[in-house]
């Protein structure tokens, strides 16, 4: 067991949000740290490969629209 001891200003939070929680403090940090560390973050390799796959469906028009033409004065001229 790994024990942590919190500065006062980080205490002192923890305690106010895990009383409106209705939880103690020690189990509404608990349940930070479990979402913090074992939830499922977007990796390096999980983002190249998004990209990769968004290239592939991309489609290369040959021009791009300025930004005058882009802006809502733009697009009723």
């Amino acid at each position: 067991m790994v024990q942590v001891t919190l500065p006062t200003d980080l205490e002192r939070v923890a305690i106010e949000k895990a009383m409106r929680a209705g939880k103690s403090p020690q189990d509404f940090v608990l349940a930070i740290l479990r979402h913090s560390l074992l939830s499922p973050s977007t990796t390096p390799a999980a983002e190249q490969e998004w990209h990769q796959k968004l290239m592939t469906v991309s489609v290369d028009c040959g021009t791009s629209l300025s930004d005058d033409a882009l802006s809502s004065d733009g697009l009723y001229d």
